[in-house]
C-alpha cells in the first residue's frame, strides 16, 4: 500500500532527525563544558 511505504519513509526520517538533533545537542553540550561561548559573558 501507498500509506505503508510513506508510513515507513516518515518512520525512518523521524529517526534521522531525532538522531541529529541528539548529535547537535551533545556537541553543543560538550563544546559548552570544554571552551567558553563566544555570546556567552
Amino acid at each position: 500500500m501507498k500509506y505503508e511505504k510513506t508510513k515507513a519513509i516518515l518512520n525512518q526520517l523521524v529517526a534521522d532527525l531525532s538522531q541529529l538533533v541528539m548529535v547537535i545537542h551533545q556537541t553543543q553540550v560538550i563544546a559548552g563544558d570544554c571552551s567558553t561561548p563566544t555570546r556567552s559573558g
